[in-house]
């Protein structure tokens, strides 16, 4: 009986986790679609405004399981239990729950329970293990999303792992008036890497931005530029919410439109910064040409498996 109860707890839980996930499918494409309406139909929207509402779209998906009950129900007929097409079933489980069942209740629940399953056309076994499928399902598919979180964080490990502090030099200097002009009063590091082709910002609580070994040979507007766009992305907090928000994909990976608000996230933040370089002075044919630069590199293993460029 301890694992007739056993299974019964298993199917309850997994069906109101397969409710949530799917309840969470359904309002969150609602939101998806509303923010791309929007997005689409005010086409001078400012960089900013774009990255704050797809931010605020992927954080929908944390909230919804929260605000359900706060929302339209919508029926979802094929993850619920179908315990009422048997009234067999739910007397024999409503025994088994008794908490005042003695030795002779135990007994005629176990010789009466074989038959109410046979009779009742459902088996624990078929009804379980649809929802245990569906839940391995969706913790595979969790560790498999987590999986390229964790080699980004690794593949910059690698990345940084010989790394050399950049101490009073020009780019220090440089760094020092913009970040003083910019309002940051973090401490921040710059440091080159023989193992990097592309300069780039991790570390969100003592950010470090990494130059490539030959941007000693840059001229000192590029260097302003590309301190500029990492600085950018420091005052506005983008490796932090860029990284919660990969989280979540891969807590709700199953939904495509997710996926697709991170892209988008991913876009915006980078326009912002580009846009605020440019406003700084920067002229913008000379920063096409950096990033054109760039861009050649994008490709590199490395960068695929999560770096922040």
């Amino acid at each position: 009986m301890s694992q007739i109860m056993n299974i019964h707890l298993l199917n309850q839980f997994s069906s109101q986790l397969m409710s949530m996930l799917f309840m969470t499918f359904i309002k969150g494409s609602i939101v998806f679609i509303i923010v791309y309406c929007i997005t689409r139909m005010v086409k001078h929207m400012p960089s900013e405004l774009k990255h704050l509402l797809w931010l605020c779209t992927i954080l929908s998906f944390m909230l919804i399981p929260f605000f359900s009950y706060m929302m339209p129900g919508i029926p979802v007929a094929t993850v619920r239990i179908t315990e009422e097409h048997s009234e067999v079933y739910k007397t024999v489980m409503s025994l088994i729950s008794t908490q005042e069942n003695g030795a002779g209740a135990a007994g005629e629940i176990a010789a009466y329970a074989p038959i109410a399953f046979r009779n009742s056309n459902l088996t624990v076994h078929s009804r379980v293990r649809w929802h245990i499928w569906g839940l391995m399902l969706w913790l595979t598919g969790v560790g498999f999303s987590s999986f390229r979180i964790i080699r980004g964080k690794i593949c910059v490990c690698s990345l940084t792992k010989n790394r050399k502090l950049i101490q009073d030099s020009d780019s220090t200097m440089m760094l020092k008036s913009l970040s003083e002009d910019m309002g940051i009063k973090r401490e921040i590091d710059i440091a080159r890497s023989s193992r990097c082709t592309i300069p780039f910002m991790y570390n969100f609580f003592k950010p470090t931005i990494v130059f490539p070994v030959n941007s000693e040979k840059w001229p000192a507007s590029k260097t302003r530029a590309v301190l500029l766009h990492e600085l950018a992305h420091i005052k506005r907090k983008d490796n932090l919410t860029q990284f919660i928000a990969l989280m979540i994909c891969a807590l709700f990976w199953y939904v495509p439109f997710l996926w697709i608000a991170y892209s988008s996230l991913y876009l915006e933040q980078e326009e912002s910064c580009d846009a605020f370089v440019i406003h700084k002075g920067t002229r913008p044919t000379e920063y096409a040409r950096l990033m054109v630069h760039f861009a050649r590199y994008r490709r590199e293993r490395a960068l695929r498996a999560g770096i922040f460029i």
